[in-house]
């Protein structure tokens, strides 16, 4: 943890206040780089599984207006 924000839940529990100016003064920390990077691999994943599904419902369309006219 940042060495801010150990400091005001310190002060929180110890029974002063967390007001609003308080928590936005409060550093947050982000996630590390390699979570923002599994997120993104899990994007474009998701992405081309959508794409594949599009293609897969074309084909199926397809097959079924071939099947017809045999």
């Amino acid at each position: 943890m940042l060495p801010m924000l150990n400091y005001n839940i310190d002060i929180a529990v110890k029974g002063a206040t967390l007001n609003k100016e308080k928590l936005y003064n409060t550093l947050i920390p982000l996630p590390p780089f390699r979570t923002t990077k599994i997120a993104d691999i899990l994007f474009t994943v998701d992405d081309q599984l959508e794409e594949y599904q599009g293609k897969k419902e074309k084909l199926e369309t397809l097959k079924k207006d071939l099947c017809k006219n045999c």
